[in-house]
């Protein structure tokens, strides 16, 4: 037992003084600098790169709680990525389940998803491969879920790109409207002057339930580019409650260093759908290379991010990206504001990724770079979170990753059941990528 001379020494007296005054400084610095919250990441799901997959894409939710997601490799011997299910359990933890996956054996039924999925409001989870299919361009699928419970759920390809004339090669996830449309973009095809095409804006409409028959696609646009600058985008599409689609592009089709675009449904059937430029990205600080879609906000206003421009160039030699705001006005011109412009830092750089919301109106997204000194001294990215505060937005960070366990390099978020957001990142404890959840 310690004796009461040596609990009370002088020695012990001046440490705890000392433990004090580091304390009190380390409250200090959190007080001046809130902005920086990393740790609150958690991971859920780390893929072992084999039957489970490898290289996950976006993630969706239910209303359960469950996600759903694709991995761009994996799935067995001959695996050419997946498609998964993750459930969380009532005593901790998340489960996966396959629900189909891809093989270079049957090339007919696609290789290599490249983008997140969309689910209608029957449960059928839609997505795309970036190649295969029986024209080798990629394809649109369905998957059914099981009429009881354990059993397999039922694949079906439900459009086949020929190419070029109907675009080939999808990248991004589709989007889909209360009749069951479904609406997206290829990333080569089309008539651009791109090498193989500039690529497509195509809709998907469902067969006619009495007289049956295949879903028809309709080219909406054709992005224009050159073989030297290239064009068109590898981002989705969003509807307003009109029908109408906007999108961006990283370079051509009225923008020399990216857009953002408007495509207004004819009035009558059978004529075309009218482009329209919102904004053109003038390359410096107001943004560069937009590789992301867009989000429409309560009042109508569209928020997205650019790969690159702004103010630093801290990011690999390069500027490090802005988000942005497009504000509608009765004349029909949108302003642009640029909400943050990344350092390069520990604020992260070059987000890739869509934002979103949550019912707070803050906004939400992950950065490919910065956050730290890992990763070659560039960072590994981060997780971000903007809040409006007095007419400014602030931005703090959520998690800073070290490509160790917690991952590298994340894709876009998802808001889940009780707001949380999840996520994808690459590398991880098995070098085959992860799921993770963050606080909001």
């Amino acid at each position: 037992m310690k004796s009461f001379h040596t609990l009370h020494s002088p020695h012990l007296h001046s440490k705890l003084i000392w433990m004090f005054w580091i304390l009190a400084l380390i409250m200090l610095l959190i007080f001046m600098f809130p902005g920086r919250a990393s740790g609150s990441e958690q991971v859920i799901y780390t893929f072992a790169g084999g039957n489970d997959g490898s290289g996950p894409n976006a993630l969706i939710a239910d209303k359960a709680g469950n996600l759903f997601g694709t991995t761009f490799d994996g799935g067995g011997s001959s695996g050419a990525g997946t498609v998964f299910e993750l459930s969380p359990q009532k005593g901790g933890g998340w489960t996966e389940t396959i629900l189909y996956s891809f093989s270079n054996d049957q090339l007919q039924n696609g290789i290599g998803p490249k983008a997140g999925l969309v689910m209608d409001s029957f449960g059928d989870l839609f997505g795309t491969t970036w190649l295969g299919g029986p024209n080798g361009g990629g394809e649109v699928f369905e998957l059914f879920p099981p009429t009881q419970p354990g059993e397999p759920w039922s694949f079906n390809i439900i459009y086949d790109f020929s190419a070029p004339n109907d675009g080939y090669s999808p990248e991004a996830p589709l989007t889909i409207d209360a009749a069951g449309n479904l609406y997206g973009t290829t990333s080569v095809g089309g008539t651009g002057q791109c090498i193989g095409g500039c690529g497509t804006v195509f809709m998907l409409t469902p067969p006619n339930r009495m007289l049956g028959g295949g879903w028809g696609e309709t080219i909406l646009f054709n992005f224009a580019g050159s073989a030297t600058l290239g064009g068109g985008t590898l981002a989705g599409v969003i509807l307003d409650v009109n029908g109408a689609v906007y999108g961006t592009t990283s370079s051509g089709s009225g923008g020399k260093f990216g857009t953002v675009f408007k495509l207004t449904p004819p009035a009558q059937s059978g004529k075309r759908w009218t482009h329209t430029v919102l904004y053109a990205f003038k390359g410096k600080n107001d943004g560069l290379a937009p590789a992301s879609g867009i989000v429409f906000d309560a009042s109508g206003n569209l928020y997205g991010t650019t790969q690159y421009g702004g103010s630093s160039t801290s990011c690999f030699g390069q500027s490090c990206g802005t988000v942005f705001e497009l504000t509608p006005a009765p004349s029909g011109q949108w302003t642009h504001n640029i909400l943050y412009t990344f350092a390069g830092g520990n604020d992260g750089g070059n987000p890739a990724s869509n934002v979103l919301f949550n019912t707070k109106g803050n906004l939400y997204g992950t950065t490919l770079a910065g956050g730290g000194s890992g990763c070659s001294g560039t960072g590994c990215g981060t997780v971000f979170r903007l809040r409006p505060l007095g007419g400014t937005w602030k931005e703090s960070v959520l998690h800073a990753f070290t490509d160790g366990s917690d991952g590298a390099g994340p894709g876009g978020l998802a808001l889940g059941k009780g707001s949380q957001l999840y996520g994808v990142a690459g590398a991880g404890a098995n070098n085959a990528g992860l799921v993770f959840t963050a606080s909001p």
